[in-house]
């Protein structure tokens, strides 16, 4: 499971934390309906750019991203977002190097 969230946090740029008490190492092979596999196929759109002011719509997740979420519903694990303690780097004070 730790695999499976190191994972997790490269593709959807954050942290995923395991919070399911399994160990070990599966191998997991997933079965994808048809419809699962139009999902995965369908064209995406790009944001317009035209109009700076118009509301962002959310992006369409990539087809990588689709996927994982997919096997994590089928698995019947969830992904919730959460906020909790984390780790930061505070720069305070910057100063020129000198000219020696």
């Amino acid at each position: 499971m730790a695999d499976l969230c190191a994972g997790f946090s490269v593709l959807l740029d954050r942290h995923v934390i395991d919070k399911t008490g399994i160990a070990g190492r599966f191998n997991i092979n997933l079965d994808l309906t048809a419809e699962d596999r139009e999902l995965l196929n369908r064209p995406r759109s790009l944001p317009a750019l035209s109009d700076p002011t118009a509301p962002a719509n959310p992006p369409e997740p990539s087809p990588i991203v689709s996927a994982l979420i997919i096997a994590v519903k089928k698995l019947g694990l969830k992904l919730a977002p959460a906020k909790g303690p984390g780790e930061f780097l505070v720069i305070d004070h910057v100063e020129r190097p000198s000219g020696n």
